[in-house]
Protein backbone atom coordinates (compact mmCIF):
# COMPACT_ATOMS: atom_id res chain seq x y z
CA UNK A 1 0.00 0.00 0.00
CA UNK A 2 1.31 3.27 -0.72
CA UNK A 3 0.85 5.27 2.54
CA UNK A 4 1.98 8.52 1.78
CA UNK A 5 -0.85 8.59 -1.53
CA UNK A 6 -3.31 6.96 0.90
CA UNK A 7 -2.72 10.19 3.98
CA UNK A 8 -2.68 12.70 1.37
CA UNK A 9 1.32 13.30 2.19
CA UNK A 10 3.36 11.95 4.36
CA UNK A 11 5.09 14.35 5.66
CA UNK A 12 2.02 16.23 6.66
CA UNK A 13 0.95 12.72 8.20
CA UNK A 14 4.58 12.53 9.82
CA UNK A 15 4.20 15.92 11.59
CA UNK A 16 0.83 15.15 12.51
CA UNK A 17 2.37 11.87 14.21
CA UNK A 18 4.98 13.25 15.89
CA UNK A 19 2.68 16.49 17.40
CA UNK A 20 0.24 13.66 18.63
CA UNK A 21 2.87 11.82 20.46
CA UNK A 22 4.67 14.86 21.83
CA UNK A 23 1.02 16.39 22.91
CA UNK A 24 0.09 13.22 24.59
CA UNK A 25 3.44 12.97 26.94
CA UNK A 26 2.94 16.60 27.67
CA UNK A 27 -0.39 16.42 29.14
CA UNK A 28 0.11 12.50 30.56
CA UNK A 29 3.05 13.94 32.52
CA UNK A 30 1.17 17.35 33.55
CA UNK A 31 -1.55 15.25 34.78
CA UNK A 32 0.26 13.28 36.88
CA UNK A 33 1.83 16.05 38.71
CA UNK A 34 -0.46 18.31 39.20
CA UNK A 35 -2.84 15.22 40.66
CA UNK A 36 0.83 14.36 43.08
CA UNK A 37 1.33 17.89 44.18
CA UNK A 38 -2.68 18.49 44.92
CA UNK A 39 -2.95 14.82 46.64
CA UNK A 40 0.22 14.95 48.90
CA UNK A 41 -1.13 18.04 50.26
CA UNK A 42 -4.42 16.70 51.59
CA UNK A 43 -4.08 14.34 54.93
CA UNK A 44 -6.22 11.16 54.66
CA UNK A 45 -8.46 10.22 57.76
CA UNK A 46 -6.23 8.07 58.49
CA UNK A 47 -3.16 8.30 60.98
CA UNK A 48 -0.94 5.99 58.63
CA UNK A 49 1.64 6.66 56.54
CA UNK A 50 2.81 5.41 53.26
CA UNK A 51 5.09 2.89 54.46
CA UNK A 52 2.51 1.51 57.62
CA UNK A 53 0.05 0.90 54.89
CA UNK A 54 1.95 -0.94 52.51
CA UNK A 55 3.57 -3.26 55.28
CA UNK A 56 -0.63 -3.65 57.10
CA UNK A 57 -1.76 -4.60 53.40
CA UNK A 58 1.42 -7.03 52.68
CA UNK A 59 0.58 -8.52 56.16
CA UNK A 60 -3.56 -9.03 55.81
CA UNK A 61 -2.53 -10.88 52.08
CA UNK A 62 0.12 -13.16 54.05
CA UNK A 63 3.03 -11.97 52.42
CA UNK A 64 6.14 -11.80 54.92
CA UNK A 65 9.17 -12.25 52.84
CA UNK A 66 8.67 -8.38 51.20
CA UNK A 67 10.72 -5.60 52.56
CA UNK A 68 9.19 -1.82 52.54
CA UNK A 69 11.92 0.75 52.36
CA UNK A 70 12.66 4.18 51.70
CA UNK A 71 14.03 5.21 48.28
CA UNK A 72 16.62 7.36 47.52
CA UNK A 73 15.04 9.01 44.49
CA UNK A 74 12.53 11.59 44.17
CA UNK A 75 8.97 12.33 43.91
CA UNK A 76 6.91 9.61 41.62
CA UNK A 77 10.30 7.02 42.25
CA UNK A 78 8.46 4.40 43.95
CA UNK A 79 8.94 0.96 42.70
CA UNK A 80 8.09 -2.99 43.42
CA UNK A 81 11.58 -5.26 42.88
CA UNK A 82 10.54 -8.43 42.51
CA UNK A 83 14.02 -9.82 42.01
CA UNK A 84 14.71 -8.46 46.29
CA UNK A 85 11.21 -8.26 47.27
CA UNK A 86 11.43 -4.84 47.94
CA UNK A 87 8.35 -2.02 48.29
CA UNK A 88 10.93 0.84 47.69
CA UNK A 89 8.60 4.34 48.33
CA UNK A 90 9.88 8.05 47.82
CA UNK A 91 10.72 10.11 50.54
CA UNK A 92 7.33 11.79 50.75
CA UNK A 93 5.31 8.23 50.43
CA UNK A 94 7.10 6.38 53.20
CA UNK A 95 6.84 8.90 55.77
CA UNK A 96 3.46 11.21 55.72
CA UNK A 97 -0.09 9.72 55.36
CA UNK A 98 -1.21 12.02 52.77
CA UNK A 99 -3.90 10.55 49.77
CA UNK A 100 -0.55 10.97 47.71
CA UNK A 101 1.19 8.38 49.46
CA UNK A 102 -1.15 6.03 50.84
CA UNK A 103 -2.38 5.71 46.97
CA UNK A 104 1.22 5.26 45.85
CA UNK A 105 1.80 3.12 48.61
CA UNK A 106 -0.44 0.79 48.23
CA UNK A 107 -0.43 0.69 44.07
CA UNK A 108 3.19 -0.66 44.26
CA UNK A 109 2.02 -3.45 47.07
CA UNK A 110 -0.38 -4.66 44.35
CA UNK A 111 2.60 -5.36 42.47
CA UNK A 112 3.94 -7.68 44.93
CA UNK A 113 0.63 -9.34 45.97
CA UNK A 114 0.43 -9.55 41.92
CA UNK A 115 3.61 -11.59 41.98
CA UNK A 116 2.82 -13.71 45.25
CA UNK A 117 -0.28 -14.79 43.44
CA UNK A 118 1.23 -15.72 40.26
CA UNK A 119 -1.03 -13.11 38.50
CA UNK A 120 -0.25 -13.90 34.77
CA UNK A 121 -0.32 -10.93 32.88
CA UNK A 122 2.64 -9.93 35.12
CA UNK A 123 4.35 -13.35 34.14
CA UNK A 124 3.38 -12.45 30.47
CA UNK A 125 5.04 -8.99 30.89
CA UNK A 126 8.12 -10.49 32.99
CA UNK A 127 9.08 -12.72 30.30
CA UNK A 128 8.75 -9.97 26.90
CA UNK A 129 10.84 -8.14 29.44
CA UNK A 130 14.38 -9.20 27.88
CA UNK A 131 13.47 -9.00 24.51
CA UNK A 132 12.20 -5.66 25.37
CA UNK A 133 15.22 -4.20 26.75
CA UNK A 134 17.66 -5.60 24.22
CA UNK A 135 15.26 -4.38 21.32
CA UNK A 136 15.38 -0.81 22.61
CA UNK A 137 19.11 -0.79 22.50
CA UNK A 138 19.14 -2.14 19.05
CA UNK A 139 16.30 -0.86 17.23
CA UNK A 140 17.37 2.90 16.57
CA UNK A 141 20.96 1.92 15.59
CA UNK A 142 19.86 -0.43 13.17
CA UNK A 143 16.83 1.69 11.60
CA UNK A 144 19.98 4.21 11.09
CA UNK A 145 21.77 1.74 9.56
CA UNK A 146 19.23 0.89 7.09
CA UNK A 147 18.07 4.07 6.47
CA UNK A 148 22.21 5.00 5.93
CA UNK A 149 22.68 2.77 3.85
CA UNK A 150 19.13 2.16 1.91
CA UNK A 151 18.90 -1.60 2.90
CA UNK A 152 15.08 -2.19 3.51
CA UNK A 153 16.04 -5.51 5.29
CA UNK A 154 17.48 -3.44 7.77
CA UNK A 155 14.72 -0.46 7.93
CA UNK A 156 12.10 -3.27 8.76
CA UNK A 157 13.81 -5.17 11.17
CA UNK A 158 14.49 -2.15 13.14
CA UNK A 159 10.78 -1.48 12.93
CA UNK A 160 9.97 -4.98 14.03
CA UNK A 161 12.23 -4.56 17.14
CA UNK A 162 10.60 -1.18 17.89
CA UNK A 163 7.07 -2.58 17.79
CA UNK A 164 8.39 -5.37 20.90
CA UNK A 165 8.18 -2.40 22.80
CA UNK A 166 5.52 -1.29 21.82
CA UNK A 167 4.01 -4.46 22.84
CA UNK A 168 5.49 -4.75 26.55
CA UNK A 169 3.75 -1.40 27.09
CA UNK A 170 0.62 -2.99 25.79
CA UNK A 171 1.18 -6.13 28.27
CA UNK A 172 2.03 -3.41 31.09
CA UNK A 173 -1.62 -1.64 31.05
CA UNK A 174 -3.37 -4.58 32.32
CA UNK A 175 -0.66 -5.18 35.17
CA UNK A 176 -0.73 -1.44 36.25
CA UNK A 177 -4.57 -1.01 36.37
CA UNK A 178 -4.58 -4.57 38.39
CA UNK A 179 -2.17 -3.09 40.49
CA UNK A 180 -4.87 -0.09 41.44
CA UNK A 181 -8.05 -2.13 41.41
CA UNK A 182 -5.97 -4.22 44.25
CA UNK A 183 -5.03 -1.01 46.47
CA UNK A 184 -9.11 0.05 46.32
CA UNK A 185 -9.87 -2.97 47.51
CA UNK A 186 -7.24 -3.29 50.15
CA UNK A 187 -7.61 0.29 51.03
CA UNK A 188 -11.55 -0.27 51.37
CA UNK A 189 -11.57 -4.02 52.75
CA UNK A 190 -9.01 -2.94 55.50
CA UNK A 191 -10.57 0.46 56.72
CA UNK A 192 -7.24 2.05 56.51
CA UNK A 193 -9.42 5.54 55.66
CA UNK A 194 -12.72 6.86 55.35
CA UNK A 195 -15.28 5.98 52.44
CA UNK A 196 -14.81 9.84 51.63
CA UNK A 197 -10.99 9.96 50.73
CA UNK A 198 -11.73 6.83 48.03
CA UNK A 199 -12.78 9.28 45.25
CA UNK A 200 -9.23 11.05 45.76
CA UNK A 201 -7.55 7.90 45.57
CA UNK A 202 -9.01 6.85 42.38
CA UNK A 203 -8.15 10.19 40.92
CA UNK A 204 -4.57 9.76 42.14
CA UNK A 205 -4.09 6.41 40.60
CA UNK A 206 -6.11 6.94 37.41
CA UNK A 207 -3.80 10.29 36.97
CA UNK A 208 -0.52 7.89 36.96
CA UNK A 209 -2.10 5.17 34.83
CA UNK A 210 -2.56 7.37 32.11
CA UNK A 211 1.25 8.16 32.15
CA UNK A 212 1.15 4.26 30.95
CA UNK A 213 -1.68 4.97 28.12
CA UNK A 214 0.18 7.90 26.67
CA UNK A 215 3.20 6.14 26.56
CA UNK A 216 2.00 3.39 24.79
CA UNK A 217 -0.15 5.65 22.17
CA UNK A 218 3.56 7.76 21.29
CA UNK A 219 5.33 4.72 20.79
CA UNK A 220 2.57 3.72 18.38
CA UNK A 221 2.38 7.05 16.69
CA UNK A 222 6.35 6.86 16.30
CA UNK A 223 5.68 3.13 14.91
CA UNK A 224 3.67 4.38 12.62
CA UNK A 225 5.60 7.30 11.48
CA UNK A 226 8.75 5.04 10.85
CA UNK A 227 6.22 2.27 9.02
CA UNK A 228 5.29 5.82 6.46
CA UNK A 229 9.05 6.35 6.19
CA UNK A 230 10.16 3.06 5.23
CA UNK A 231 7.34 3.05 2.99
CA UNK A 232 8.44 6.32 1.23
CA UNK A 233 12.28 5.20 0.92
CA UNK A 234 11.21 1.57 -0.48
CA UNK A 235 9.00 3.88 -3.05
CA UNK A 236 12.42 6.13 -4.25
Amino acid sequence: MNFAYYFGGDSLVTMGLIAIAALVSIFAQTSIQRAYAKYKQTESTSHLTGRQVAEKILQANGIYDVNVVQGSGGELSDFYDPKNKVVSLSSNVYNTNSIAAIAVASHEVGHAIQHATGYGAIALRNTILPFAIVSNNLSMMILLAGFFLSMPVLIWAGIALYGVGGLFQLVTLPVEFDASKRAIENIQSLAFVDQTDIPDMKKMLNAAAFTYIAAFIATIAQLLRLVLLANRRNEN
